[in-house]
């Protein structure tokens, strides 16, 4: 599987979830836990995304889970749950998005999700196709993973897989969010165990390119990356454009 790299976003932008996808981008995650609005901005940027051959995620706390079937139905393609602590949080999710005997969720073939109002077939492969991740952000969640193995040979309510977030992660366990960080180390690679044991994908949250690298350079080479955060791309970007312009004025004055 080649490598695929999602854009975290914060600004409620369907152009720049549109240029996101264009630049490279497999698909784009809308931040709700960290300011994203839950309003119609999300409306807006779901079909942007799709009309740009991209999928478009939430990021949603444990909190926000009972609205997923709500998102779902107006075209979500998956979601990242945020800091779950053990590993009924990950069940109540799934409960949410799939439809009866696999889940709670309300059939109403009529909404976005079915695409023709009416495709009750298209309304149940678009639930089959929802991704579902995990951020892994906490020491309490890999022990829950550790303790309930079974539970994740179920195919009809499989999840995605996790992705490790450094910051939160290392916020939990008292260290730097550095990838030279050992006890830092030792979390994300007890998480990639647990995440080929249980025979799920992984993903790591990055800022850029060189902090990849560094995981890279740890045996540590996730297929999945996301990276972000948008507000910071976008400032980044600008100002090497802005300096370099105002460095060349300079040497010609």
């Amino acid at each position: 599987m080649s490598k695929q790299a999602s854009l975290l976003m914060g600004i409620p932008s369907p152009d720049l979830a549109t240029l996101a996808i264009s630049a490279g981008y497999t698909s784009v995650i809308l931040d709700c836990e960290h300011g994203f609005p839950v309003d119609s901005a999300i409306r807006a940027v779901l079909p942007a995304v799709h009309n740009a051959g991209g999928r478009c995620l939430l990021r949603i706390t444990r909190a926000a889970v009972d609205q997923t079937a709500y998102f779902a139905d107006i075209g979500a393609d998956g979601f990242v749950l945020s800091g779950p602590r053990e590993f009924a949080d990950v069940e109540t999710i799934l409960d949410r998005v799939h439809f009866a005997p696999n889940g709670e969720r309300s059939v109403n073939p009529f909404v976005d999700a079915a695409g023709e109002p009416g495709d009750l077939a298209q309304l149940y492969r678009s639930s089959e196709d929802l991704q579902i991740w995990v951020m892994a952000e906490n020491r309490s969640f890999i022990e829950s993973m550790d303790s309930v193995g079974g539970l994740y040979d179920d195919d009809a309510r499989a999840w995605r897989g996790l992705i490790i977030g450094p910051y939160d992660l290392a916020s939990d366990l008292g260290c730097k969010p550095d990838p030279g960080d050992p006890d830092l180390q030792r979390a994300v690679r007890r998480y990639v165990q647990a995440a080929e044991r249980a025979g799920i994908e992984w993903g790591i949250f990055v800022r850029d390119g060189k902090t990849l690298r560094q995981w890279q350079s740890l045996d540590l080479d996730p297929q999945y990356v996301v990276m972000g955060y948008d507000r910071d791309a976008w400032f980044q970007e600008c100002r090497r454009r802005v300096w370099d312009v105002l460095e060349d004025s300079q040497l010609d004055g």
